[in-house]
Protein backbone atom coordinates (compact mmCIF):
# COMPACT_ATOMS: atom_id res chain seq x y z
CA UNK A 1 0.00 0.00 0.00
CA UNK A 2 1.41 3.49 -0.64
CA UNK A 3 0.88 6.37 1.05
CA UNK A 4 -1.55 7.65 -1.52
CA UNK A 5 -3.55 4.68 -1.29
CA UNK A 6 -3.45 4.93 2.67
CA UNK A 7 -4.76 8.85 3.02
CA UNK A 8 -7.73 7.74 0.33
CA UNK A 9 -8.61 4.88 2.69
CA UNK A 10 -8.10 7.27 5.70
CA UNK A 11 -10.61 9.93 3.76
CA UNK A 12 -12.86 6.98 3.02
CA UNK A 13 -13.00 6.47 6.99
CA UNK A 14 -13.21 10.10 7.74
CA UNK A 15 -16.23 10.50 5.01
CA UNK A 16 -18.09 7.91 7.07
CA UNK A 17 -18.15 9.73 9.90
CA UNK A 18 -18.37 13.71 8.41
CA UNK A 19 -21.20 15.58 8.59
CA UNK A 20 -22.95 15.45 5.33
CA UNK A 21 -22.69 18.54 3.81
CA UNK A 22 -18.61 18.15 3.91
CA UNK A 23 -19.35 14.39 2.15
CA UNK A 24 -18.96 15.84 -1.48
CA UNK A 25 -15.87 17.68 -0.49
CA UNK A 26 -14.19 14.63 1.05
CA UNK A 27 -15.04 12.56 -1.97
CA UNK A 28 -13.42 15.79 -4.25
CA UNK A 29 -10.47 15.17 -2.66
CA UNK A 30 -10.36 11.48 -2.72
CA UNK A 31 -10.72 11.46 -6.24
CA UNK A 32 -8.33 14.15 -6.99
CA UNK A 33 -5.61 11.29 -5.08
CA UNK A 34 -7.26 8.49 -7.05
CA UNK A 35 -7.58 9.89 -10.57
CA UNK A 36 -4.43 12.14 -10.83
CA UNK A 37 -2.24 12.66 -7.93
CA UNK A 38 -1.90 8.38 -6.89
CA UNK A 39 -1.04 7.80 -10.91
CA UNK A 40 1.46 10.33 -11.09
CA UNK A 41 3.41 9.51 -8.15
CA UNK A 42 3.05 5.50 -9.90
CA UNK A 43 4.57 7.35 -12.76
CA UNK A 44 7.36 9.37 -11.36
CA UNK A 45 8.71 6.38 -9.05
CA UNK A 46 8.79 3.75 -12.17
CA UNK A 47 10.56 6.47 -14.12
CA UNK A 48 14.04 5.82 -14.57
CA UNK A 49 14.90 9.56 -16.09
CA UNK A 50 13.32 12.74 -15.51
CA UNK A 51 12.54 12.95 -19.29
CA UNK A 52 10.77 9.34 -19.00
CA UNK A 53 8.73 10.99 -16.67
CA UNK A 54 7.79 14.17 -17.89
CA UNK A 55 6.77 11.83 -21.45
CA UNK A 56 4.77 9.51 -19.33
CA UNK A 57 2.70 11.67 -17.28
CA UNK A 58 2.35 15.07 -19.66
CA UNK A 59 -1.15 13.73 -21.04
CA UNK A 60 -2.41 13.39 -17.33
CA UNK A 61 -0.76 16.62 -16.45
CA UNK A 62 -2.28 18.66 -18.69
CA UNK A 63 -5.76 17.50 -19.52
CA UNK A 64 -8.34 19.68 -19.00
CA UNK A 65 -9.74 17.08 -16.56
CA UNK A 66 -6.76 16.75 -14.63
CA UNK A 67 -6.90 20.74 -14.22
CA UNK A 68 -11.04 20.82 -13.19
CA UNK A 69 -9.75 17.98 -10.59
CA UNK A 70 -7.12 20.09 -9.42
CA UNK A 71 -9.13 23.23 -8.65
CA UNK A 72 -12.05 20.74 -7.19
CA UNK A 73 -9.37 19.56 -4.79
CA UNK A 74 -8.37 22.90 -3.69
CA UNK A 75 -11.64 24.37 -2.78
CA UNK A 76 -12.83 20.83 -1.40
CA UNK A 77 -9.70 20.95 1.05
CA UNK A 78 -10.60 24.64 1.79
CA UNK A 79 -13.69 23.95 2.49
CA UNK A 80 -12.86 20.91 4.89
CA UNK A 81 -10.56 23.40 6.54
CA UNK A 82 -13.28 25.82 7.41
CA UNK A 83 -15.78 23.49 9.08
CA UNK A 84 -13.12 22.13 11.01
CA UNK A 85 -12.31 26.14 12.02
CA UNK A 86 -15.82 26.80 12.58
CA UNK A 87 -16.18 23.71 14.83
CA UNK A 88 -13.30 24.45 16.79
CA UNK A 89 -14.29 28.25 17.28
CA UNK A 90 -17.59 26.97 18.21
CA UNK A 91 -17.03 24.04 20.67
CA UNK A 92 -18.45 22.01 18.17
CA UNK A 93 -17.48 18.32 17.05
CA UNK A 94 -15.29 18.85 14.12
Amino acid sequence: MTYGTAYVNALDQVRDYAEPELRRDLDAISEYWESYAIPVGQMASEAKIYADFVDAARSLIESPDTAALRTAQIEATDEVSRAYARACSTGADA
